[in-house]
């Protein structure tokens, strides 16, 4: 494996652990702050796609919600992770980099999607 192969692989690490991590966290704080059951969360984010109907749905409607939030935290990790390849300061303040990233994405999920 080459010098490209093991940078395209870390690249894909941190993609997936990252976008899994914060998807599975995003459930349980909406969880915690709303007061309604990660299962029911699940449901709200698969009413997105399936519309009310998800609201009375089965554990599947409840997984097909929990894939759905993996594919949007993945896309969002993948973002980030892209965007620090190339603007190296986003790896050198990582911390604060994140947690501005983090807010950004707050604003547009709450406001705009």
């Amino acid at each position: 494996m080459g010098a490209e192969d093991r940078g395209a692989s870390a690249v894909a690490k941190a993609i997936v652990c990252g976008g899994l991590v914060a998807g599975t966290i995003d459930i349980g704080a909406a969880s915690v702050i709303s007061g309604l059951g990660p299962v029911k969360i699940m449901k709200i984010v698969a009413g997105g796609l399936l519309g009310r109907a998800a609201f009375e749905g089965d554990a599947t409607t409840a997984a097909i919600g929990m894939l759905l939030q993996w594919g949007m935290s993945l896309l969002i990790a993948a973002v980030f992770v892209l965007a620090s390849r190339r603007l190296p300061a986003l790896r050198r303040r990582w911390l604060f980099a994140g947690l501005a990233y983090g807010v950004v994405v707050y604003l547009v999920m709450t406001y705009i999607v």
